[in-house]
């Protein structure tokens, strides 16, 4: 976490009172705590686009960036000892983010998720969504309900290298929140499965169980993460195994790659994680890989 120097804090205002939304205010909670615990600076993000007509009346009469809830974030990032700026702009929320990603001024995102879900339980917002699909930083989505006591963290991998920072990333949360640590990896046919049978086919598999195993354990004893932890191997397709896991063991954040690097830029984000979007009950922390095409441009 010693690249991410500046983190950027999506917010949303409601009007007319002009306080955050609940998911905004749980995105600000997150972001100090990692802002705090990594010795990173925060600049918060409002924009005003498209908001309602009585809902711009009211920002401008109060001034957008004089909303309470915008000063008292503010207020609240300085109270940590954290060095913190903000910006109201009228560009679309998450085209704002995004574009602040690509000009280097921030080296994670946090945002809120929905303060409830929709009538197809989908938590993620069109906001959200944007950003995890074109943003080139890791994004952390926040769900509205979670204290920010984190007591399991579970990492995706498929063993790729954005696998692998997945779970580096995962195992560092974990670390300093002092929770369990969890990997789930969807184990895909080994090489000579299709022409083996009986206890040859066992074998293949065993194998290729251990040297996944080996690769996760070797992973995490890279890092200071000291912790309880497990690996669970899935033979089911990897959305499936991932989304199984999320079931059984109700964790608190989802730590993930995309391997989306081709393609139309920013419409998808892979297609493990694409399935997945919108239907996780906990936070999501979702990071590209290296070559990522981000579509858009200062």
């Amino acid at each position: 976490m010693r690249e991410v120097q500046t983190i950027l804090v999506g917010l949303q205002v409601a009007f007319p009172e002009g306080a955050l939304t609940l998911g905004s205010d749980r995105a600000l909670d997150q972001a100090i705590w990692v802002a705090q615990t990594a010795g990173a600076e925060l600049h918060l993000v409002h924009s005003t686009h498209g908001q309602a007509e009585s809902d711009a009346a009211s920002a401008s009469a109060l001034g957008a960036g004089d909303a309470p809830g915008l000063v008292e974030a503010v207020e609240r990032c300085s109270a940590h000892g954290l060095k913190v700026t903000s910006e109201v702009t009228d560009l679309r929320p998450w085209r704002a983010l995004v574009l602040l990603a690509v000009q280097g001024r921030g080296q994670m995102v946090v945002l809120g998720k929905r303060d409830s879900p929709t009538a197809e339980g989908r938590r993620l917002g069109a906001v959200a969504v944007k950003v995890l699909r074109k943003c080139p930083v890791p994004v952390w989505a926040v769900r509205p309900e979670h204290d920010q006591n984190h007591k399991l963290v579970l990492a995706a991998t498929d063993l790729s290298e954005v696998g692998g920072q997945a779970l580096d990333l995962a195992a560092w949360v974990a670390e300093h929140q002092g929770a369990r640590l969890h990997v789930v990896h969807a184990l895909s046919n080994p090489e000579g499965y299709g022409e083996s049978e009986g206890e040859e086919r066992e074998a293949l598999l065993d194998k290729q169980k251990a040297r996944a195993g080996a690769i996760v354990d070797e992973r995490i004893s890279r890092g200071p993460f000291d912790g309880e932890s497990a690996v669970h191997l899935s033979r089911r397709e990897p959305y499936l195994a991932i989304r199984e896991a999320g079931e059984h063991l109700h964790p608190d954040l989802l730590v993930m790659g995309s391997l989306t690097t081709e393609g139309e830029p920013g419409l998808l984000v892979g297609g493990t994680a694409e399935r997945l979007l919108g239907r996780t009950n906990c936070s999501l922390l979702m990071l590209k890989p290296q070559g990522f095409v981000c579509p858009v441009t200062p």
